[in-house]
């Protein structure tokens, strides 16, 4: 017992010999049959090229998702140092404030006056000292800054 391709009905026996058996009850089924198999036959022709433009897309997105994360990853890193300078760059500004404060300590008395003398001497040589040393820090934190700065511009070297 044959079946139609299309809508399953049951095709009858031919009626002679030498005949070939029916693949459809009639010709709408057949029809039918033929454009639905033919819109699928196109799009097996169409797919390579299609997929091929969506394996190129899925890479190149793939590579460009790699590097947003190397980037930001290199973002974090950068924000964090540029933190940590400039928690440095507070905490010597205030340590510069403060030994500045002592500076401007006015004597209550001629007494007083002549101890912050003899310790004003005693002190300037290391004040200098200190002020050179915070000099130098201030320094190396603004090359810091500035080659944080060069490399969120431009990119590592």
């Amino acid at each position: 017992m044959k079946l139609c391709r299309e809508c399953y009905a049951v095709l009858p026996e031919p009626s002679e010999k030498g005949h070939r058996r029916r693949k459809f009850c009639n010709d709408a089924c057949k029809q039918r049959f033929y454009r639905k198999h033919r819109s699928e036959r196109k799009q097996l022709q169409h797919t390579p090229f299609w997929q091929e433009q969506a394996e190129f897309w899925r890479s190149r997105c793939d590579e460009l998702q790699a590097k947003l994360d190397k980037e930001q990853k290199y973002g974090d890193t950068l924000e964090k140092a540029l933190a940590s300078l400039q928690e440095k760059q507070d905490w010597l500004e205030a340590r510069l404030s403060a030994v500045e404060g002592m500076l401007r300590i006015e004597p209550i008395s001629p007494e007083g006056e002549r101890i912050l003398q003899k310790a004003e001497k005693e002190l300037d040589a290391d004040f200098k000292r200190n002020m050179q040393e915070f000099r130098r820090e201030l320094d190396a934190l603004s090359q810091e800054m500035r080659d944080l700065l060069h490399t969120a511009l431009y990119g590592p070297e």
